[in-house]
């Protein structure tokens, strides 16, 4: 028992040293990628947003639709790889 608590300690310990890493790894490329927008638009003109604004709406869409059938999916799988059906079927 203590193995698997030891095992597992070290396991949190490593995502727990690994989140704020990646948190500011994602907080610097978020500010990137405003800065590029922002600098973008300077140089251009305020209507390069539209598109941008577009592309992202439908960028949302697109994976609000297909995140349903993903998860519905998974839990198909998941069911059919179950040890207790696969004995009725």
């Amino acid at each position: 028992m203590g193995r698997i608590m030891n095992r597992l300690s070290k396991d949190l310990n490593a995502v727990d040293s690994n989140i704020p890493v990646a948190f500011s790894s994602f907080l610097v490329f978020l500010f990137f990628l405003i800065c590029n927008i922002v600098v973008i638009v300077y140089c251009t003109s305020i209507w390069i947003l539209f598109p941008i604004i577009a592309f992202l709406l439908g960028i949302t869409l697109l994976k609000n639709y297909y995140m349903k059938p993903s998860k519905e999916l998974v839990r198909l799988e998941g069911i059919t790889k179950s040890p207790i059906i696969s004995c009725f079927s």
